[in-house]
């Protein structure tokens, strides 16, 4: 009786110190993860002086420095913790003609506090930056790619969606605006808009001419587009055909 005692007693010591050993490392756990948190709440958040910003609500920062297919340029955007760009703040980008605006297969947008990007030669070190002011909102952008080749160095391209134009009047740019699809070359010249008041591109892809086929979505309608990559012309634009309507060739 006595031994079954003891033993109780012992089990019960072991206990109580497993308890107070689990309390002791949830409570320094605890105490660990709060410095980390306050530490970095203590250190001030340094916005970087690349653009104007006279409400103070920009906050510019930097992005990921992304490299461009397998070339030596990198684009670095540059962000903001806004997301929208007012209306009334637009103002002529010299330079850029406001003709028109894309990317692969995507079927929903997301936010972006991107308004501007600047490409850097990673061979030269030049550097430029795509826009002239921060009056727009670039969704995505990337190289362009032929399938199974490279693409001749007279048609490497950036292909970008963004928005510049308040196309609902809401007196502000975001996205609920319609998209534009635009071109660039990997140093960011030569940027021309190509395609405008678009809601979604469904695809892209370079064809064996080296030309760039966009098909994308308009309201209600479906439309098709083929672009010359030497030159960033427009070759030909239609609307796809509803079923039953094209001519037989039978």
């Amino acid at each position: 009786m006595k031994s079954q005692t003891f033993f109780s007693w012992i089990w019960r010591i072991n206990g109580l110190i497993i308890l107070l050993t689990a309390l002791f490392l949830g409570a320094l756990f605890v105490y660990e993860v709060s410095k980390d948190l306050l530490r970095e709440r203590s250190e001030p958040n340094v916005t970087l002086n690349l653009a104007e910003d006279k409400d103070q609500e920009e906050n510019w920062d930097l992005g990921y420095p992304v490299q461009l297919g397998d070339y030596d340029y990198f684009l670095i955007p540059l962000e903001s913790e806004k997301l929208t760009v007012d209306a009334s703040d637009l103002s002529a980008i010299e330079g850029f003609k406001r003709n028109s605006g894309p990317h692969q297969m995507f079927s929903s947008y997301r936010e972006s506090r991107m308004k501007n990007a600047i490409l850097v030669n990673a061979s030269t070190n030049e550097s430029r930056w795509l826009f002239d002011s921060v009056d727009q909102l670039i969704y995505r952008f990337d190289t362009l790619e032929q399938e199974g080749t490279r693409l001749s160095e007279q048609n490497q391209a950036i292909f970008y969606e963004l928005i510049n134009e308040d196309s609902n009047a809401d007196q502000q740019l975001d996205y609920n605006d319609e998209f534009i699809f635009a071109l660039s070359r990997l140093d960011g010249s030569g940027y021309t808009e190509i395609i405008s008041g678009y809601s979604d591109l469904i695809t892209q892809a370079v064809n064996k001419q080296g030309n760039l086929l966009i098909v994308y979505r308009r309201q209600e309608q479906v439309f098709s587009a083929l672009i010359d990559l030497r030159d960033f012309k427009l070759l030909d634009k239609r609307a796809l055909p509803k079923v039953g309507d094209q001519v037989s060739t039978r």
